[in-house]
């Protein structure tokens, strides 16, 4: 940014610099008044946006921004519109489509989500992409710039990916162009002819092929000339367009020998497939080379319109990757294998070679080579990992290149001996860069011999070029190359594969010398005859592939080389090979810097090198790296374990060896020291001696130990037993350490027995060792509470033990406290030792014939809490188990000089917990400092003096010296360890540097150092380890665990100022430089807590580490539990939220998405991974933006829209449902028709036969009465006569039999229309239960009698028992169910010729059947409940041929009918369905029971009520006669009703019908019931002749006269029956008709619409076509005067 556009806020600056995705300043102060949008041009922008909007030709020039950018990105004029309207909004995201011009694609297109911020008068934009940012390629190179390549170094492969997809789409153009092709193609010049000559047959494959998204091709004609698609064409490749149109033999010559027969079998019409077929296409390279191909492809046949096949159709399958891949994946598993079973390299190479030579055609040959630098150091810096390291400048002549060789392990493939696999070679590598050496040209020069060895002309390095030029290493020894030399050794790069490479004559001029003899020569390049040079054996390009460390591809083999090699695949010469080098080790270790192995891999010469083949070499190369790293790991852990036996020997010899050679250095510089001591006036030169004279003496007792250890374990320390009263001469040495145990408030107690007499053989100064020992340990760990000394005797012993209140030993020590250099790690005084203390003691104990043991536990081991340990140490009495030749029988003398007990009291007494003082230089300024720090010159320091050097050593001598080299630079606070160090800091200490040991009681370094680490004030402290541990890796381990700097002891003084001076100058900078970042950071703090959106950052661990104020504000929380922060979202959205969220650090990629929270804000949230280096990551960037208004705003647009589309739907689903219904309808109205059609013809033709036989026979009978009338002779009626009135009365009833018939029918598809409309209702009424079934039963008799058909009809015992008798249901469904199922029984028992029976059986319930059952349950009693439901079960059996199984679960469906039914029975289909429907509708069940052969039996069972009987009520049913009575009874009533003059007057009936046929009918019925009849033929006829009867008079009543009684059809024209009753009721109303007439509405509209439709308009009742004439008679009857005597009714009939 310029600095005067952001003066002062350059913190933003490095925020955005520092923002990992585009960003960029837009200036937000109002536009001039020329501008009709706001300011969108950048007036800066961060790196990220360069790269995305400048691509390739980005620069860090900030001026680029300036001068365009943003807008020219932008995808159109709309967008930039919505980037200056947003900017005038308050809304803070936007989603922008950037189409940047530099990119290669123009539809390419970037969405980037930008947020805004305003600082004064700016626009901050953040962005993050919703998808992957375009990566930005650099610039090529300038043709002059690019570097010659002698071979095709390959980038790093890819994991091998055997699924990939078989068939893509072709290109578009290739589609195109086959369609060009095939329009402007000269067919008339083809087999084919002119297109326009093409049959349909032709045009209609090949349209087929060509838009076929698969390989597809035609063959046409007897000739098969050859069309096909786009994708055919791609995979001809280069044989394409030549074949175009040509005969199939001409176009795959190759393949017609076995595709010729084939082509013929398929033109006589037989298909032919063929799956990974192995064909050789001659398409690869541009010489038609054969290729290894596989397909899956078929010859289908195409017929022509005449049935003869005109030609063929070729699908095809290009299947190649996947039988290779498999083929491959064989090879690379086999090979993983066999390696795990490889002990040695040996046979790791028989088996990687083994497996090879079963891949024969992807490995034609190889050759492995093991390689090996034996000088090889480690590197002083690491090699390039993408190609040769840069030249570097002053290299120095007295390191000698590193030779690099190469032993041929094994090969296949390739004959021994040959020019190109010699047995070993040698590179000579740069001792620096490890990269193979450039070649120096020899030239004459004075005093320079013509022939130069190979070692002297790399020394001279004389004419050195650049590194990329490398050395070929050739058989028996190395020939150094010239750079055309090595360009001219391989052939030359082409794009042609197959072609061979060769030497130039000019290059080879200048070729360097070739081997001749098995030496190395050198001559010169110019001025040698032809005949004097030797033939140059040709080496593989293994030195650029160990330079590059990448495979190097040769592209083609030079034709002796190819020549002389096995022909293994495919009987061809090799064309082609790889050098693979393998590593076997990774990382940044010697072994790492070069290849173990190379591997000279040859390849297919049958398919293209392409990046299936590189993948699968890739792979070979890593599981070979890896079995190769397996075996030689193998190796060196046998080898090591080798070595470990024998370090282990080397080292006992050595500590005894340095031991001795110690103890005379040590007596020289103890003897002077004492003597200086002693001689010596000045107190503080006396107290520096001193501090020496201690320090020398612990080194003293040191090398004792190492000495005595040694010669135990050499079985050199005998030992010198003495009978010593034991007790005595231990409580004595005791009682050397009660001053100093005692002087540190421990409490010190002696208890051994000094009164026995019983002698002990012990060495004294052995005995004196092991006491002191144990001792000098417990005081060691012991910080509070008492030490016990205890000796005793029992019987065969003498027991010592000493027991402390110790911090104890941890169980999981205790086992190794007496193993060689085990330290327990727990606090004691010092941390100083050898380990070796106690295990020392314990081989002492064991020279003594004795055992030592240890019980202890730490405070966290003890329930109580107490702690301590018990060392017990046990020795036999007497002198039998001690070597009689170190036995001294003497008394021995306890009283020696203990010079190894004052040793250890001296070391004791140093193990203070006391701070020395604190000194500053003024305060020691008298005292003087060290010589050694004086020494320094003080103009090169500058310490101050308030510079504090904390100094942390548990050593006081330590500290003491360290005090006196730096006290007169600054000021020096010492403390005895860590614990102590930490105090002072927290006491208010604020040191500038921290010189600390890391072996240390209490708390060590590390433990002080990791304190400091996490203080805020103390985190960037300087801290340099001060200790013993002296090793390599004790200093990376210290400097990796965040020390600042490693000192070793000893050290120099001088040393020792310069690095803590170095070291407290980098602290004040570091302090000073966090100090501005803190600054930085506040900075950004307060961006980020005045930002609109929410911001959350979490570390690679997921942990919250920041929250700004406006996530809590969006979220609603006011806790600080962070990490539960998905607890506050909205349950609906916490699945996707955890999804998004391990979507982004899985995929390392940015999420988005938008969810709601708790409190119910909606917020778009950003899941951006955050990236420290292309390989780590730093955590997760979430942010949030409430877009809770913008919700709204498109809920509501979308509550709108899908409220559209709901109604649209509603409407489509609606119109699908009608189209449905009325396609449903439609059908069941064809159906329906065909059904009723048919058997409504059959009663009717039964109809039409009977009536005119009927008439045929009456007229005979009227002609004959008419002639007797004539004649005046009587009639006789004679015998035929008889028989003819008989027919006629079959005749009759056989009519009345098929109105019955047609009743069901009309009844049934009433019904069935009524179910689908579902307005099909139930009407109960009470009626009698056994007359009303006697009565539906009754309706057959006739056809029961013609039939000569049984009727069983069989009341059960419960109507009895359960005193039923009249019910309530609807007994016309009663009566229709009960018809269906007889009508089927009659018709099933006719067709029976043995046993012709039906048997109905009647029973009832107060209890439902069992679930899935219709027979009524056994036992039965009357209910408390008056209410309770009544069950009625019905079942009709009958005698007929029954039902086949399949026939059951259709039968009660619609129009479904048993096997051949209808066929045989005929019938609708609908009775069983309407049947079913009804039985649910009165909460019933229907089922059948069948056995094929044995008749069936339909059972149902409904439900009613039961009415209660009057006190005249019957109990027992009406039997059989006397229900034939009460018919006869009422047959024989037909007769008028007498009538008296003045008592009574026929009713008069108004007969209103426009059918005259129905009209004559019923007026000849209702005349011959006696009743008087007005007849009209339509509504205003009817009217009038109201109106007209209304006008007349009787003479004896002056009255109004009124019909009793208006039958009116529906249907009429004119005026219809409705029209007509409304205008009868307004004419009642206004009193032009007086009184209210009663009319009846008699029609065939049955449904219940229809017929609510008839009463809203005024009937007062409503008659279904066809009715009952007593149904009509009964109506008319009810609605009679009292007065008038209605007459009888009239017998059962149809009208």
């Amino acid at each position: 940014m310029s600095p005067s556009v952001f003066t002062g806020r350059e913190s933003y600056v490095a925020f955005l610099a520092a923002y990992p995705f585009p960003a960029f300043v837009l200036d937000a102060r109002p536009p001039p008044a020329n501008l009709n949008h706001g300011r969108i041009q950048p007036v800066y922008g961060n790196t990220p946006y360069r790269h995305l909007v400048f691509g390739p030709e980005y620069r860090h020039d900030e001026t680029l921004v300036a001068a365009g950018g943003l807008v020219e990105a932008l995808r159109d004029v709309d967008e930039a519109q919505r980037l200056s309207a947003w900017l005038q909004r308050s809304d803070h995201t936007i989603v922008l489509s950037l189409r940047p011009s530099w990119l290669l694609v123009n539809d390419k297109v970037v969405k980037v989500e930008i947020t805004k911020t305003k600082i004064d008068d700016f626009w901050v934009c953040t962005s993050v992409p919703q998808a992957e940012l375009p990566v930005v390629q650099p610039m090529p190179p300038s043709p002059s710039s690019s570097p010659s390549s002698r071979g095709l170094v390959q980038s790093p492969l890819k994991p091998l990916s055997v699924n990939r997809a078989l068939e893509t789409a072709a290109p578009p153009y290739l589609v195109g162009e086959m369609d060009h092709m095939v329009e402007t193609f000269p067919w008339e010049t083809t087999d084919l002819g002119p297109k326009e000559t093409w049959s349909q047959a032709l045009k209609t494959t090949l349209s087929i092929c060509l838009r076929s998204p698969t390989s597809c091709a035609i063959l046409w004609g007897p000739s098969l000339v050859l069309i096909y698609n786009a994708k055919y064409a791609e995979m001809a490749r280069t044989k394409h367009p030549r074949i175009f149109a040509k005969h199939g033999e001409d176009a795959w010559g190759e393949l017609w020998e076995e595709l010729g027969p084939l082509g013929a079998r398929v033109l006589k019409g037989e298909s032919v497939a063929r799956w990974d077929d192995l064909m050789f296409f001659e398409r690869l390279t541009s010489l038609d080379l054969p290729e290894e191909v596989y397909q899956t492809w078929s010859w289908t046949p195409v017929k022509g319109e005449n049935g003869v096949v005109e030609g063929i159709i070729n699908w095809s399958i290009e299947t190649t990757q996947k039988v290779i891949a498999e083929r491959r994946l064989l090879t690379l598993r086999t090979m993983g294998e066999r390696a795990k079973l490889s002990k040695d390299v040996n046979q790791l190479t028989r088996e990687l070679l083994s497996v090879l030579e079963q891949n024969k055609e992807d490995v034609p040959f190889a050759a492995f080579y093991y390689c090996k630098a034996p000088n090889l150091l480690p590197a002083r810096r690491e090699p390039s990992g993408s190609g040769p390291t840069t030249s570097y400048i002053g290299s120095s002549l007295d390191q000698p290149p590193v030779p690099f060789t190469l032993t041929l392990a094994g090969s296949i493939g390739i004959p021994i001996p040959h020019l190109a696999t010699p047995p070993t070679c040698e590179l000579m590598l740069d001792s620096v860069t490890l990269q193979p050496l450039p070649s120096p040209h020899i030239v004459a020069r004075p005093n320079l011999s013509d022939t130069v060895s190979r070692r002297d002309s790399s020394l001279l390095g004389l004419n050195h070029t650049t590194a990329s030029q490398h050395a070929s290493p050739v058989l028996g020894g190395v020939v150094s190359l010239s750079p055309s030399a090595i360009t001219n050794t391989l052939p030359p790069m082409t794009g042609d594969c197959g072609t061979s490479g060769g030497t130039s004559p000019t290059n080879q001029d200048q070729a360097s010398p070739r081997i001749t003899s098995g030496h190395s020569t050198v001559s010169h390049a110019s001025g040698d005859s032809e005949s004097s040079r030797t033939p140059s054996p040709w080496m593989w390009p293994i030195a650029e592939a160990v330079s590059s460390r990448q495979t190097v591809l040769v592209p083609s083999l030079p034709p002796e080389v190819a020549e002389t090699l096995s022909r293994r695949a495919w009987g061809d010469v090799p064309r082609q090979a790889v050098v693979v080098p393998i590593w076997a080790y990774e990382g940044n270790s010697s072994d790492s810097l070069l290849p173990q192995a190379v591997l000279v891999l040859g390849l297919n010469p049958r398919r293209p090198y392409d990046k299936a083949y590189e993948e699968w070499v890739d792979l070979l190369r890593i599981s070979l790296g890896g079995s190769l790293a397996a075996v030689l790991s193998w190796e060196a852990e046998k080898q090591r374990a080798e070595q470990l036996a024998q370090l282990d020997a080397a080292k006992t010899s050595f500590f005894s060896n340095v031991s001795h050679e110690l103890r005379t250095p040590l007596t020289l510089i103890l003897g002077p020291i004492q003597n200086t001591v002693s001689a010596c006036k000045d107190a503080k030169i006396k107290e520096t001696l001193k501090l020496a004279l201690r320090n020398v003496s612990r080194l003293s007792r040191l090398v004792d130990s190492l000495m005595d250890f040694t010669r135990l374990e050499a079985g050199k320390l005998l030992g010198n037993f003495k009978a010593v009263q034991l007790g005595s001469f231990t409580a004595d040495l005791a009682a050397l350490f009660r001053s100093t145990i005692e002087n540190s408030r421990i409490e010190f107690e002696i208890d051994c027995d000094i009164t026995s007499p019983v002698l002990c053989y012990v060495d004294p100064d052995l005995w004196e060792k092991i006491v002191f020992n144990l001792i000098g340990n417990a005081f060691k760990f012991t910080m509070h509470g008492s030490i016990t000394v205890r000796l005793y005797y029992d019987v065969q012993n003498v027991i010592f033990t000493i027991e402390d209140t110790g911090v104890g030993i941890p169980e999981e020590d205790i086992g190794k406290v007496f193993q060689r250099f085990h330290r327990v790690s727990s606090i004691s005084r010092s941390h100083e030792g050898t380990g070796i203390g106690l295990s020392l003691t314990k081989e002492l104990v064991r020279l003594h014939g004795g055992t030592i043991s240890v019980v202890s536990r730490t405070e966290l081991e003890s329930g109580d809490g107490s702690h301590g340990s018990a060392f017990t140490v046990t020795l036999p009495l007497g002198k039998g188990h001690l070597p009689s030749t170190h036995i001294d029988d003497k008394m021995a003398e306890t009283h020696g000089d203990r010079r190894y007990a004052h040793g250890i009291l001296e070391e004791a007494t140093q193990w203070s917990y006391q701070t020395d003082l604190v000194k500053t230089p003024s305060d020691t300024s008298d005292s003087g400092g060290s010589s050694e720090g004086s020494k320094m010159d003080s103009s090169t320091l500058f310490f101050v003096k308030n510079d504090v050097l904390l100094l942390v050593d548990d050593s006081s001598d330590m500290r003491q010296f360290i005090k006196s080299i730096f006290v007169e630079y600054c000021t020096v606070v010492a403390a005895a360890n860590g614990q102590q160090a930490l105090d002072l800091i927290k006491g208010g200490l604020r040191p500038t540097v921290v010189v600390c040991d890391v072996m240390m009681p209490v708390m060590d370094g590390y433990g002080l150092m990791k304190a400091l680490r996490e203080r805020a004030d103390t985190k960037l402290l300087p801290i340099i380890f001060l200790t013993a541990k002296a090793g390599e890796e004790a200093r990376v381990d210290g400097l990796l665990s965040g020390a600042d700097d490693y000192i070793a002891k000893p050290f120099q003084g001088r040393e020792l100022v310069a690095r803590v001076h170095l070291q407290v100058q980098l602290g004040k900078r570091r302090a000073e430089l966090e100090a501005r970042f803190e600054e930085r950071q506040r900075e950004i703090q307060i961006l980020s807590d005045h930002s609109p959106i929410g911001i959350v950052r979490t570390n690679p661990a997921g942990r919250i580490i920041y929250v700004n104020p406006r996530w809590f504000e969006i979220t609603g929380r006011t806790d600080f539990l962070l990490d539960n922060w998905v607890e506050s979202v909205d349950p609906d959205n916490v699945d996707a939220v955890l999804s998004r969220w391990k979507e982004a650090v899985d995929e390392r990629s940015p999420r988005s998405l938008e969810f709601r929270w708790k409190n119910g804000v909606w917020t778009k949230g950003q899941i951006v991974p955050l990236r420290k280096e292309p390989n780590a990551w730093a955590g997760i960037l979430f942010t949030i933006t409430d877009i809770s208004d913008q919700r709204l705003y498109e809920a509501s647009k979308l509550a709108h829209a899908q409220e559209r589309e709901a109604t649209a739907r509603k409407r489509a689903e609606e119109a699908e449902e009608r189209r449905r219904d009325a396609d449903e309808r439609r059908r069941g109205q064809e159906l329906l028709i065909d059904v009723t059609s048919h058997e409504l013809r059959q009663p009717v033709s039964a109809i039409l036969n009977c009536s005119a036989l009927v008439r045929e026979n009456l007229a005979n009978l009227r002609d004959e009465l008419c002639e007797c009338h004539t004649n005046g002779s009587s009639f006789l009626p004679r015998e035929g006569l008889l028989n003819i009135i008989e027919d006629d009365l079959d005749a009759l009833d056989s009519i009345y039999q098929c109105g019955l018939a047609q009743e069901r029918i009309a009844n049934d598809v009433l019904s069935l229309s009524r179910i689908q409309l579902q307005v099909l209702s139930i009407h109960p009424v009470e009626f009698d239960l056994v007359p009303e079934v006697r009565r539906i039963i009754a309706i057959f008799t006739n056809e029961l009698k013609m039939k000569s058909i049984k009727v069983d009809l069989h009341f059960g015992e419960s109507i009895r028992k359960l005193r039923i008798r009249r019910i309530r249901l609807d007994n016309a469904r009663l009566a229709q169910v009960l018809t269906n199922l007889l009508s089927n029984a009659i018709k099933f028992a006719d067709t029976s010729i043995d046993k012709r029976e039906i048997q109905v059986d009647v029973d009832v319930s107060f209890r439902p059947p069992k679930e899935g059952s219709c027979l009524p349950p056994v036992d039965d009693e009357i209910p408390d409940n008056p209410v309770a439901p009544l069950y009625l079960y019905v079942a009709v059996k009958d005698s007929g041929p029954g039902l086949k199984p399949d026939d059951l679960a259709l039968l009660f469906k619609r129009f479904q009918q048993g096997s051949n039914s209808h066929d045989v029975f005929g019938g609708s289909g609908l009775g069983l369905f309407v049947s079913r429907k009804l039985c649910d509708l009165m909460n019933g069940r229907i089922d059948v029971d069948s056995v094929y052969g044995k008749g069936a039996t339909f059972r149902f069972f409904i439900e009613a009520y039961n009415s209660p009987m009057g006190p005249d009520s019957r109990e027992e049913p009406l039997s059989v006669n006397e229900v034939r009575a009460e018919m006869s009874r009422r047959r024989s009533s037909r007769e008028s009703t007498v009538m008296t003059d003045g008592q009574a007057h026929p009713p008069h009936i108004l007969i209103t019908e426009d059918n005259l046929i129905n009209q004559t009918v019923l007026n000849r019925q209702l005349k011959g019931a006696g009743f008087v009849t007005t007849l009209a033929s339509n509504g205003q006829q009817a009217i009038d002749q109201i109106r007209a009867l209304a006008s007349t008079e009787l003479k004896q009543h002056n009255a109004k006269i009124l019909f009793d009684a208006i039958l009116m059809d529906c249907e009429m024209p004119v005026m219809d029956g409705l029209t007509a009753v409304r205008e009868i009721r307004r004419l009642e109303t206004s009193g032009a008709i007086p009184g209210r007439n009663r009319v009846f509405a008699l029609t065939g509209n049955a449904r219940s619409g229809q017929i609510q439709s008839a009463r809203d308009a005024g009937m007062d009742d409503v008659l279904i076509k066809p009715y009952k004439l007593d149904e009509l008679l009964f109506k008319l009857r009810e609605l009679a005067p009292q007065s008038v005597a209605f007459p009888a009714s009239h017998p059962a009939g149809l009208s």
